[in-house]
C-alpha cells in the first residue's frame, strides 16, 4: 500500500512539474526572445534598464517582465511592467537611462564616467553609484570616492541631462 502511495505522489508531483514548465509564466526570463533593455550579462546574470524608471534591474526568474515587437523587456516592478504594457512605444522612445549614457548597442551600455569624463563600456566590474534617483558609474575605483566627497560637483545639475 505504501509503495502504491508513493508511485501516485511521484507521478503527481511529476504532473505538476510538467504542467508547470508548460505554462508560460510573466516572468521566466530563459527564453529565446532577444532581450530589449539588458545591457550586459555577466556571472551573476543578465542586468536590464527598466524603460520606465530607468533603475538597473538584475534578472532573475521573478522578474516581472513583457514582450514587445518581438523582444523582451524586463522591470524593476509589475507596476512599470503595467505601464509599460499600456504604451510600449512611448516609453521606448524615452528610454530613462542612467546618468551620462552614451548609447547601448548589442546589448552594451557605453557612458562617460560621472567623474573623469572618461567613456568607458559597462560590465559587472564598474563601480556604481545611486544618487538622488540616477545611477551614476565610474572608470575606476577612485573615481567613486571623489563623487562621495563633492557630489554636487559631478551629479547631474537637473533631470533634463539624463538621456
Amino acid at each position: 500500500m505504501k509503495s502504491l502511495l508513493l508511485i501516485a505522489a511521484s507521478t503527481l508531483v511529476a504532473a505538476q512539474i510538467t504542467f508547470t514548465a508548460d505554462t508560460p509564466a510573466d516572468s521566466a526570463p530563459a527564453s529565446t526572445i532577444p532581450d530589449g533593455n539588458v545591457f550586459f550579462t555577466d556571472k551573476a546574470g543578465k542586468h536590464a534598464l527598466d524603460p520606465i524608471c530607468g533603475m538597473t534591474v538584475a534578472v532573475t526568474d521573478k522578474t516581472p517582465l513583457r514582450d514587445f515587437e518581438g523582444k523582451r523587456y524586463y522591470f524593476c516592478a509589475d507596476g512599470c511592467g503595467k505601464a509599460f504594457a499600456e504604451k510600449p512605444g512611448e516609453y521606448l522612445e524615452k528610454l530613462a537611462l542612467p546618468a551620462y549614457v552614451t548609447g547601448i548597442d548589442k546589448g552594451k551600455m557605453t557612458v562617460d564616467c560621472a567623474v573623469s569624463r572618461e567613456k568607458m563600456v559597462v560590465d559587472a566590474k564598474s563601480p556604481h553609484q545611486v544618487y538622488k534617483g540616477h545611477d551614476y558609474y565610474f572608470c575606476c575605483n577612485k573615481c567613486p570616492k571623489a563623487f562621495a566627497k563633492n557630489p554636487e560637483k559631478f551629479a547631474l545639475k537637473d533631470e533634463a541631462q539624463a538621456r
